[in-house]
């Protein structure tokens, strides 16, 4: 015997799918559970369940689709199931290999190969096989392509650059005519972390990639896709900096918690790998002192800084033992006074500063985002220093990114939300200009906002 609820379950979404000369009903509770149904006859006393994740988010509406015997559905944002009507009474089914982020629409193609469709809430269709689960194709974006990163490149020549990265695919054009540099017929294609660009004495201009099959490389000059560096690494950041003898290192943060160099124009190994960190780096940047030396900062996961001679690969010093944890995004800035902070953010959402020679904390941590990067720091047209932060939306239930732009001696405040996550910072003939990454694709460029504290 099944005595029925006293008090029914919502129905948050239902659908309607012909099959087998019938018509039936796939409907969602309010948990995110499912069932489907012969509409002509009613559910019964025992609806079929359908093998998907339960769990709907607060607040957010489940998504169904569905065409001849094949039905899928979202009920948390994330987790994408499919099943086939015609395997019988109850359902076979299967998660999709999807590691996006939110999903905002679904769709499903009839015939003898029907596809899944999977909309994200970055503007992109991915498309699955929908009888095994394997992904078909590379993902379109059919209203455009928004950038998830923008790196300023300061060319050889005396251009400014803005490389954005937007679904693995490297663009860049001149952020004063809005020219493209790269060339189109020559799309470049990377899985990569962070950009750099390097500015060579030849006069070329590299743009490299610390990406999980080494360092990548690009010559913007020309648009050829250059070598690899030397016995690749998995590289979580990369950094760049001129050495005294004019060669331009590049400097990665490995998975393995070795920091790497080559020589940025010919992609060749400037020595061994640098040991002594004890877990994967997750950050590093450089500095350069009055005298033209060059020092490499890394940062680990458990927030520990090492610094070490650029040139010569030595380390200086002692290891600085800092109160932060996963270190990302490390940066230096140099104030308008000629001093220099080293900015770094960590996952419990603080913003650490330290001198960069010496390790002394500058100043209380201040409170930023979750999660939080440093993408840049400069300086403001106010002469203060700033930085723009990546991090999770406290007010998303998903945890979507959302960037900030914060003041360095007072931190953020509501008013410092950015309207996009890709944006960037650069000075152009005394001003200082704000890019910003547009959803379909374009960039915007205006004038940074004066902080009105």
């Amino acid at each position: 015997m099944r005595i029925p609820a006293v008090t029914p379950s919502p129905v948050r979404a239902l659908l309607t799918v012909p099959f087998k000369r019938s018509w039936y009903v796939v409907s969602v509770g309010r948990r995110g559970e499912a069932h489907w149904w012969e509409a002509a006859t009613g559910p019964g006393d025992a609806p079929v369940p359908l093998p998907i994740e339960p769990g709907l988010a607060a607040g957010a509406p489940p998504l169904l689709a569905a065409a001849g015997a094949i039905a899928a559905t979202c009920v948390d944002g994330h987790t994408v199931s499919v099943w086939d009507l015609a395997a019988g009474a109850r359902p076979t089914g299967l998660l999709l290999p999807f590691a996006g982020p939110r999903v905002t629409h679904l769709g499903v193609t009839g015939g003898d190969a029907p596809l899944v469709l999977v909309a994200d809430a970055e503007g992109a269709v991915h498309r699955f096989d929908a009888r095994s689960g394997a992904v078909s194709g590379e993902p379109v974006f059919p209203h455009g392509q928004p950038a998830q990163y923008v790196s300023v490149v300061h060319a050889a020549d005396g251009r400014i650059l803005l490389a954005t990265l937007a679904g693995h695919r490297v663009r860049c054009v001149d952020a004063r005519t809005g020219a493209r540099v790269d060339d189109p017929d020559r799309p470049w294609y990377v899985r990569a972390m962070r950009l750099a660009g390097a500015a060579l004495p030849d006069g070329r201009t590299l743009l490299l990639a610390a990406t999980d099959e080494g360092l990548e490389r690009l010559d913007l000059t020309t648009g050829e896709v250059l070598p690899p560096g030397a016995d690749p690494v998995d590289l979580y950041d990369v950094a760049v900096a001129r050495l005294p003898d004019g060669r331009v290192l590049a400097a990665g943060a490995g998975d393995d918690g070795g920091v790497h160099r080559w020589d940025a124009a010919t992609g060749e190994r400037l020595g061994p790998a640098l040991t002594g960190h004890s877990l994967p780096l997750r950050a590093i940047t450089t500095v350069t002192s009055p005298d033209g030396g060059v020092t490499i900062i890394s940062g680990d996961e458990t927030g520990e800084l090492r610094r070490w001679d650029g040139a010569g690969g030595t380390p200086i010093g002692a290891p600085w033992r800092t109160a932060a944890k996963t270190l990302a995004g490390l940066a230096v800035l140099i104030r308008a006074d000629g001093r220099q902070i080293l900015a770094g953010c960590c996952d419990s959402g603080l913003l650490h500063q330290w001198d960069p020679h010496t390790g002394d904390v500058l100043r209380a941590p201040l409170p930023v985002l979750a999660r939080a990067d440093v993408l840049q720091v400069f300086v403001d047209p106010a002469g203060r220093p700033a930085a723009l932060i990546l991090g999770e939306n406290p007010d998303d239930a998903h945890g979507d990114l959302i960037a900030v732009r914060c003041d360095l001696e007072t931190g953020v405040e509501p008013r410092d939300l950015l309207p996009q996550t890709a944006c960037a910072v650069y000075a152009d003939a005394g001003h200082t200009m704000l890019v910003l990454g547009e959803p379909d694709g374009s960039l915007v460029i205006r004038p940074w906002p004066a902080p009105d504290r």
